[in-house]
């Protein structure tokens, strides 16, 4: 008896020595219902080593300017902080986002164009808006381009070869985006980005 209780307070003694940190991880969750990249580094033009659906909760690590690290899928990267948040402060709100006119995240959107309302399901107003943020630019403008160009259809082709919701020409795209080019996140990334560097003239819809 006295073998098992010294035993016991033996190990009574090691968990007291636990560092908290190792008792409880920070944990946030992806917000945009498009999802969320995570990158090899905290740059944008880095490579893209998985995607988080919407609602995935994951650990986090250090924080680099607005860049945080996040364990996924059993390895670390950085992904934008701005477009994960506590868990405490959505914690039943795990649920697939939806493509319908049900608002999740920035929601399903609607304004003029081609002579006549236009909306945008959610997915791709989430990709608009969320790419917007991130690149710091105004998402409403945005968010015309891409109806004026394309009427937010993603398999539009122009008749001079423009592929897309933004209506990219391939060496344009690939000038300043990566990925497929058919992706709407993908295009509304490499159209934030071109806006928020001077580029918006690219857009006839946009001058």
């Amino acid at each position: 008896m006295r073998r098992g209780l010294a035993v016991v307070l033996v190990l009574v003694a090691l968990i007291g020595f636990i560092p908290s940190s190792a008792a409880a991880a920070d944990t946030m969750r992806v917000t945009p219902g498009i999802g969320l990249n995570v990158r090899s580094s905290p740059e944008f033009g880095d490579d893209i080593i998985n995607a988080m659906p919407y609602g995935t909760v994951v650990e986090t690590g250090d924080q680099s300017g607005d860049w945080i690290q996040v364990y996924y899928d059993g390895r670390w990267g950085w992904s934008y902080a701005s477009l994960l948040e506590n868990t405490s402060a959505s914690a039943t709100d795990t649920g697939s986002p939806s493509t319908s006119n049900t608002t999740v995240a920035y929601g399903s959107r609607c304004t003029w164009a081609w002579g006549g309302q236009v909306c945008a399901p959610a997915y791709i107003a989430d990709a608009i808006y969320s790419a917007a943020a991130r690149y710091g630019v105004g998402g409403d403008r945005l968010f015309n381009v891409a109806a004026c160009e394309s009427g937010f259809n993603p398999g539009a082709v122009g008749a001079a070869g423009e592929i897309g919701i933004f209506q990219f020409m391939r060496s344009t795209y690939y000038a300043y985006g990566s990925g497929d080019i058919w992706n709407v996140t993908n295009q509304a990334n490499t159209a934030a980005y071109m806006f928020s560097i001077g580029l918006s003239y690219e857009w006839t819809c946009a001058r």
